[in-house]
């Protein structure tokens, strides 16, 4: 059991907990942000609730393997389950056990040398003995014999031409985004960060709604950045100088 000064150390971990949390919530209602509050803590929660990256079924499809084919691939597919499973057992980062750009060296390696011994591979295999070794020749192995009929397909690779926003506009929305977050008193990145704008400016959304589903913005950050939206589809687009009541041609979501 613990002594009593380490559990008096460890209550005072919470101790003032409740009159910190009045203080800013006090704080919240002077300034009228409470929904902004409530808004952001839903938004948490509900981005916490997404399912992991690692259950993804593609997931083993690393930075780089994307131009392999697919001899290569069946190799990047196991190799990345036996670091997967390394770095669980170890309680450590993946890239711990081996590095995306080392595991599809070794993938591209294997592929053309299958029967070369694995200790004749690059030269960051010599890290690999004993135990740790056998684990590594077993992931190779178990690649090797997967049928030919079940190797993974190479992706098809996407021509995505993205539509270049008009950088004049693009400016002067950051720039009004950097005005009003003064007057809030608050960073203009928490009030539209520049990949939000930028997906604005590209879209050109007519509502708060849109606003929101254009650029992921919260309400709260959609409602206020309206004005200056708006100016940009008219006023030759200075964002500078919309009027306050413009607000109302925004109809927010209900």
């Amino acid at each position: 059991p613990l002594p009593a000064r380490l559990l008096t150390y460890a209550s005072d971990d919470t101790k003032y907990l409740e009159t910190i949390a009045d203080a800013l919530t006090e704080g919240l209602q002077k300034l009228n942000r409470i929904a902004w509050h409530r808004e952001c803590c839903e938004r948490v929660v509900k981005t916490s609730g997404l399912p992991d990256r690692s259950e993804d079924k593609e997931s083993w499809r690393v930075k780089g393997s994307s131009r392999l084919s697919s001899s290569e691939l069946v190799f990047v597919r196991e190799l990345w389950k036996w670091r997967d499973e390394e770095a669980r057992k170890k309680d450590r980062p993946a890239f711990y056990i081996l590095k995306n750009e080392d595991l599809i060296e070794l993938a591209g390696w294997r592929a053309k040398n299958p029967q070369t011994p694995l200790h004749q591979g690059p030269s960051f295999l010599t890290r690999f003995t004993g135990e740790k070794l056998a684990r590594l020749e077993n992931a190779v192995r178990s690649a090797e014999n997967i049928p030919r009929a079940e190797w993974p397909l190479p992706q098809k690779r996407m021509e995505r031409k993205e539509e270049r926003p008009d950088q004049e506009k693009l400016d002067r929305l950051l720039a009004a985004c950097k005005t009003l977050a003064k007057e809030l008193q608050i960073q203009p990145s928490f009030l539209a960060s520049r990949s939000a704008l930028t997906a604005v400016i590209q879209h050109q959304p007519r509502s708060v709604e849109k606003v929101m589903e254009v650029s992921g913005m919260m309400q709260w950050q959609a409602e206020l950045m309206a004005p200056a939206i708006k100016a940009m589809s008219g006023n030759n687009g200075n964002a500078s100088s919309a009027p306050a009541s413009i607000r109302r041609d925004f109809q927010a979501p209900s």
